[in-house]
């Protein structure tokens, strides 16, 4: 359940040498001992309208339970929540992004219960793993599938999809780090992903494809036939994985690094609306039209049909119910 699914030695390196998502290992802490705001609690109750209120998917494996506090993480509104839950985007979100990382749980001792949870689920190896020509768009997608539907469902919470203006780079009151993982200060931003983030921002040019940008900003991972765990030697690869690895807070039950959870956290959405808008931003540059453009709205309505939703309206830019 983790962004990051390689334990091979070259696998995603400056994340590691950085300390980013490395206190896997933290034990939770005792609610009571640890003062802050509370995270949305785990076990089903009931909703504001008196509704009985659902409780997460795919997290029978989930070590942290009930209402955590102290932590960095901030869930989204409780009505957002229970429309994710409803639509079954928990089990949806884990499933694309295990399905596509098979290669690697396969191999990975770290990722063997992962790996036996996805095959537990009857859930099918992708034919496009992490990385590989086509994941690119298909990471995009999915993604937008979930910000613009939310964008459009909850229009008076629509600033909790937009975006980042900028990504922070240090902890701030609207962006906090969790402690670095020997429970000191966060890491510097590294470097590389800051020459990605620029990249991004200002010469969207760079990228001749949706496919190219989305696999940039994905991951490192460029899996061949011959070569299932090859790497690209780019180091400024790979911002997505490296985002969700510094904000990870593991003491949360929605921390970044969980795909059924992690969909909770408004944190999660103010990164994915930034990379929403990079996509924007590039489609705009490279003056494409939506309406005529045959593999993004198939790619869109795959991606809305996938996290339970209907269709892409082009119109509206957002899934159908």
């Amino acid at each position: 359940m983790a962004y990051r699914p390689l334990a091979l030695p070259v696998l995603f390196l400056v994340t590691s040498l950085l300390g980013a998502g490395l206190a896997c290992g933290t034990k939770d802490p005792d609610p009571a001992e640890v003062p802050g705001q509370p995270v949305q609690p785990e076990q089903p109750g009931v909703t504001a309208d008196g509704a009985a209120a659902l409780g997460p998917s795919c997290d029978e494996d989930n070590p942290i339970r009930g209402a955590v506090s102290g932590t960095v993480d901030r869930t989204l509104p409780e009505a957002i929540v229970q429309f994710e839950r409803q639509l079954g985007w928990g089990c949806a979100h884990r499933e694309w992004h295990e399905t596509r990382q098979w290669d690697y749980l396969a191999v990975d001792p770290k990722r063997s219960k992962d790996f036996a949870y996805v095959n537990d689920r009857k859930w099918m190896r992708a034919k496009d793993q992490e990385g590989a020509p086509g994941s690119g768009l298909d990471f995009l997608a999915m993604h937008r599938a979930m910000v613009r539907t939310l964008r459009d469902k909850f229009p008076q919470q629509a600033d909790l999809f937009k975006g980042w203006s900028a990504v922070p780079t240090s902890s701030n009151e609207s962006d906090p780090l969790p402690p670095g993982a020997d429970g000191g200060a966060p890491t510097p931003f590294y470097v590389g992903m800051k020459q990605a983030i620029a990249r991004l921002e200002t010469d969207p040019m760079s990228f001749p494809s949706d496919d190219e940008l989305g696999r940039f900003i994905e991951t490192r991972h460029r899996p061949t036939a011959d070569k299932p765990f090859e790497q690209t030697q780019d180091l400024t690869s790979g911002v997505h994985a490296f985002i969700h690895s510094r904000f990870d807070d593991v003491r949360s039950p929605i921390h970044m690094e969980l795909f059924n959870r992690n969909i909770e956290n408004e944190t999660f959405f103010r990164f994915h609306g930034w990379i929403d808008r990079i996509w924007s931003q590039w489609r705009a540059a490279r003056g494409l039209d939506d309406a005529t453009d045959t593999a993004y709205t198939d790619m869109m309505h795959h991606a809305c049909m996938h996290m339970g939703l209907m269709t892409w309206d082009l119109a509206r830019g957002t899934c159908t119910m």
